[in-house]
């Protein structure tokens, strides 16, 4: 009798979850993993690539990257927790951000 491993129940063999199980055939993210070093796998791949993790390192990596013959990645490392806002904020862009900080806040505390 063959006897199926618990862990993957629902899933297909690489993962995935099947259609209509929430999932759309997406992969699912692994919480481990807290940063990804895609610098390294276009190095691997035989790719030009940078990894910046210093906002003054930005602009000489996109240089080097855009005066090389071939393909180029730039890895720029970010905090994801940090809020990005336009350069000219609208009132209607404030509103919406000020809405979505508050529904956010209520379902942390729900």
């Amino acid at each position: 009798m063959l006897r199926r491993d618990p862990a993957r129940r629902g899933r297909a063999r690489d993962g995935r979850l099947p259609r209509g199980r929430g999932g759309a055939g997406r992969p699912r993210a692994s919480p481990l993993r807290t940063h990804q070093e895609f610098d390294g796998v276009a190095a691997a791949m035989g790719l030009h690539a940078a990894r910046v993790e210093d906002p003054h390192g930005v602009e000489p990596a996109l240089r080097e990257a855009l005066a090389h013959a071939g393909p180029s990645l730039v890895d720029v490392v970010t905090n994801a927790d940090e809020i990005a806002v336009p350069p000219k904020p609208t009132v209607d862009q404030a509103w919406g951000f000020a809405i979505a900080k508050t529904k956010e806040l209520l379902e942390s505390h729900a």
